[in-house]
């Protein structure tokens, strides 16, 4: 009795490892593989983690240079990284995008590829779960579709081409309205409802280069659609796309949205959603032109009260700066009177912006006024070692505003700041309260330049972007 009850039992873990049941055949690589000359690859299970920024590069438009993404998180995880076979390593996940319609081509990249029957599988397997990962949760739900098609955005290999949607694209996107600051090699377009399939692949790829990237609910309603027909600023989405106006390859984007104000004057508020500059097309001026247009027509129409920005990055707030500085030198080319700083609610009201970032400009205007004379700009170096008793008093302040922050946890403190003497910890926090002032007056110093260069009529190009 006792015998037969043993024989009942479930095997045990080394049983089931080294038993002869057709699971165990299936997952055994037999011992003729394994000596076997497979010529293309050495056939093995083990696998390895590997960091997605490092093996992930998009090339936009056949470039050769490829850009590893700036996020992964949104796809993958918090740790942005992924499991593989060990054996097909080196790996390289290459991203090729064609800016015309945003289609995207995804081709896994191994010298030596896979010939052996159970390695196919096991390799094809780890390829489905990276692509249902790259797909994103987010826009469809995890299920392959034929090419990978779930958000609209992929296709098999470097060649394939959704040329319906080219053609859509083509046809279907209206010009924004002539504007003197855009030169003729670019066209300024607006993207309609019916083509909401290519802004999903805008934001598909949005998520590899901005920080929390969410998507858009475009007009639903007659009203809202009647709205979204004209191409004017101040309805509700607004789809913005500056593009090559022979190639058609886009360079930069951004996506508007307009909402009615608590106030009781009427007015609409602006806001900037999403604000894309294509990688490998950034530090040329396009994100610079664009913005510029936005907060013009902004500027422009009797309806819209204010423009704000949605959790923009450090880069999108220095590029904000910039263009928002030179609307300023535009609309007051009055002389700003000496050791004097312009008001805040005026300039607030005529750039509609908010008055705590008017303050911002107000400050970059009187810092070039004073200490960045256009004739002459120096060196950030300059302005340390020769500053006048202004530029000096302003130190002294923004460094007592900064010691009020400065805690042991702040990640430019050392691990051991707590084991330092009281002399050394003194040493530690003013070498930190200077690198924090000099960075701060590079970007003014960088602002400055660039919304000067940025304001003359001659010259539009030379913005961050």
């Amino acid at each position: 009795f006792e015998s037969s009850k043993v024989t009942m039992l479930a095997p045990t873990k080394k049983q089931r490892v080294t038993g002869a049941s057709p699971a165990n055949k299936k997952r055994r690589v037999s011992s003729e593989i394994l000596h076997k000359d497979v010529g293309e690859a050495e056939v093995s299970t083990e696998v390895c983690e590997l960091e997605v920024v490092e093996v992930m590069r998009f090339h936009f438009d056949g470039a050769e240079g490829g850009i590893p993404p700036t996020y992964a998180h949104q796809s993958f995880d918090e740790a942005e990284s992924f499991v593989w076979l060990k054996a097909l390593t080196p790996f390289t996940i290459r991203i090729d995008v064609d800016t015309r319609d945003l289609s995207v081509g995804i081709r896994f990249d191994h010298p030596k590829m896979p010939n052996e029957k159970l390695m196919k599988a096991a390799y094809k397997r780890h390829c489905d779960t990276l692509l249902a990962r790259m797909h994103t949760a987010r826009f469809s739900p995890l299920t392959l579709k034929p090419f990978y098609g779930g958000c609209k955005a992929f296709r098999l290999g470097m060649n394939g081409k959704d040329n319906n949607l080219l053609k859509k694209v083509k046809d279907g996107l209206r010009s924004a309205g002539d504007d003197s600051a855009i030169p003729p090699s670019l066209e300024l377009v607006t993207v309609p409802d019916s083509l909401y399939d290519f802004w999903r692949r805008v934001e598909w790829l949005m998520l590899w280069f901005i920080d929390a990237s969410g998507t858009i609910d475009l007009p639903c309603t007659e009203t809202d659609e009647e709205q979204q027909k004209d191409s004017s600023i101040g309805g509700r989405w607004i789809l913005y796309l500056l593009r090559d106006s022979v190639t058609k390859q886009m360079k930069s984007c951004a996506s508007v949205y307009g909402f009615p104000s608590l106030v009781k004057d009427g007015k609409r508020r602006v806001r900037v959603a999403q604000f894309l500059t294509i990688p490998n097309q950034q530090k040329k001026g396009y994100g610079g032109m664009l913005y510029r247009h936005i907060a013009t027509e902004a500027i422009a129409a009797d309806e819209v009260g204010e423009i704000t920005f949605e959790d923009p990055s450090p880069g999108m707030q220095s590029l904000r700066e910039v263009v928002t500085l030179a609307l300023c030198y535009k609309a007051f080319p009055e002389p700003l009177p000496e050791d004097k700083r312009r008001d805040p609610v005026a300039v607030a009201a005529m750039l509609k912006i908010p008055v705590s970032f008017a303050k911002r400009i107000t400050e970059l205007e009187w810092f070039a006024v004073n200490h960045y004379p256009a004739a002459c700009s120096p060196s950030v170096e300059h302005l340390s070692r020769k500053e006048s008793k202004a530029l000096a008093a302003e130190r002294l302040a923004y460094k007592q505003r900064q010691r009020k922050y400065c805690t042991p946890d702040d990640p430019d403190f050392p691990e051991d700041f707590i084991e330092l003497e009281s002399a050394q910890q003194k040493a530690v926090v003013k070498d930190i309260l200077q690198a924090r002032w000099v960075n701060y007056i590079s970007n003014m110093a960088h602002s400055v330049a660039e919304a000067r260069r940025l304001s003359k009529p001659t010259c539009s190009a030379g913005v961050p972007s």
